[in-house]
């Protein structure tokens, strides 16, 4: 990630509505976007529900794309 690009872009926690700071990532904050197109929500991870945070790591290690559960609420059913 480009250094400032959390507070040109002014992302807003999707959950607890922080705004993103230039030194996030060297205090060791991490954000995730949505990877819907229209969407543009950012989570800090900590703020994420467990089943949210269990979904996107699964979803990084296996390379594939991440989305809110805003966009796509159907991922988070259980069977």
């Amino acid at each position: 990630m480009d250094k400032g690009k959390l507070a040109n872009k002014k992302f807003t926690c999707g959950v607890c509505c922080m705004r993103g700071r230039v030194l996030d990532e060297s205090k060791g904050i991490v954000w995730f976007g949505c990877d819907e197109k229209v969407c543009g929500k950012w989570y800090h991870f900590e703020c994420l529900h467990r089943s949210k945070q269990e979904y996107l790591r699964e979803s990084m290690e296996e390379g594939e794309s991440w989305y809110c559960k805003a966009c796509k609420p159907w991922l988070y059913c259980e069977e």
